[in-house]
């Protein structure tokens, strides 16, 4: 599991996923128990978010660096929270 806990961090990881796999995206989960789990996909200047589980809705919803610090993922990157595995 790594932890992610800035901007620069997850934008790494989600293009590196995307480079070595030649798939779009990479999952991040909030918390360790892995409740919370969105599909994060670089798209231009900014990310298109999916969130993952059996009660999401199957719609990704865009945001821009400054914008995704405003949601639930932007939380769990300032309280180290946010995961992804290795």
């Amino acid at each position: 599991m790594i932890r992610v806990t800035a901007m620069e961090d997850l934008s790494y990881l989600v293009k590196e996923q995307e480079l070595m796999s030649g798939q779009p995206g990479r999952n991040f989960f909030v918390g360790k128990r892995q409740v919370v789990v969105f599909s994060i996909h670089s798209q231009g200047s900014g990310f298109d978010v999916r969130k993952i589980g059996p009660n999401a809705a199957n719609e990704a919803q865009y945001f821009t660096d400054p914008q995704i610090e405003e949601t639930a993922i932007g939380k769990a990157l300032r309280n180290g929270t946010l995961y992804t595995f290795g």
